[in-house]
Order: structure tokens, then sequence, then C-alpha cells
């Protein structure tokens, strides 16, 4: 039955360097498995911050888009803030006479500033920012 060779094996007059007995050499793989574990946890930490990148970059721009979103429904709410105002005079008046054309045309406006805001609002809850 053959066995495999251990340094045992080899007269101890043979040189040791050649190939033909065999060496065993523990420290140097532990060094060499230590310095490949090394490597991939580098690689992971390099990939883990390259993702925490592009994260941080997303984030940015949704806080950005969210940020540009509220200024155009708060611009969107003082205006309508404004023209319901003026409704409420027109209706005031509507009490005491007849409206004029100028009067129809604050009202309908206040109804299209209305539809505005409604959709305006829907985007922004439905993350459909370039609708505004």
């Amino acid at each position: 039955m053959a066995s495999t060779p251990s340094t045992n094996d080899c007269p101890s007059n043979v040189d040791r360097s050649m190939d033909s007995c065999p060496r065993v050499d523990h420290g140097s793989t532990k060094f060499e498995q230590a310095l490949e574990r090394e490597r991939v946890l580098i690689n992971d930490l390099d990939r883990l911050k390259a993702d925490y990148n592009k994260l941080r970059l997303r984030i940015d721009g949704e806080v950005h888009n969210l940020t540009t979103a509220n200024d155009a429904l708060n611009q969107v709410i003082a205006t309508a803030r404004k023209d319901l105002q003026l409704v409420s005079n027109v209706a005031i008046q509507n009490v005491w006479g007849n409206l004029t054309h100028v009067e129809v045309e604050i009202i309908n406006h206040a109804q299209v500033l209305g539809s505005a805001m409604s959709t305006a609002h829907y985007s922004v809850l439905h993350d459909n920012l370039p609708v505004i």
C-alpha cells in the first residue's frame, strides 16, 4: 500500500531544495490565506463604499425633488389663497347684485387653480414630479 511521503521519508543526506522530497510549509499557506481574506475584505469594503455613494446621491436627488415639489406646492397654495379670497369677495358681491364678466373669469381661474393643486398634490404623493 502506497503512502504519501512526509519530510521524514527523505534521507538526511538529500538536498532538501530538490522537488523530489515533499515540503510542507504551513506558515506561508496560512499567511497566503490571511492575505487573500484581507483582499476579499478590502474588495467588499470598496464595494460597500461605492454602494453607499450611489445611495447617497439618490437620496440627495430625492430630497432635491421633494424640496422643489414642496416649493411649487407652496406657490400654488399662495396663489390659490389669493384667488379664493377674490372668489369669496365675488360671492359676497353676488348677494348684492349680478356678476360681471371679470368676476366670472376670476371664478373660472380659481377652478383651474384648484385642479392644478389637486394634480400637484397627487403627483407628489405618487412620486410623479415631472408633472409639476
